[in-house]
């Protein structure tokens, strides 16, 4: 596994956006997929704002890779 992935990984487990933002585009013209049907993103400040309201919702995150 990369380290940018597992640096992606550590972001969701720490809820850490600085984090994630360190590894992520931050261009307005980006387009991203959440799990649900109808979840995307336009735009690096979309997808922030989902995922701290993601964040904030969770109680703990483990990812594991498999």
């Amino acid at each position: 596994m990369t380290k940018i992935i597992q640096r992606f990984y550590e972001s969701f487990e720490k809820e850490d956006i600085d984090l994630m933002s360190e590894l992520m585009a931050h261009d307005e013209s980006m387009l991203s997929f959440g799990t649900g049907i109808s979840e995307h993103h336009d735009g690096w400040k979309e997808c922030k704002k989902a995922h701290i309201d993601q964040f904030e919702a969770m109680n703990e995150a483990k990812i594991d890779s498999t």
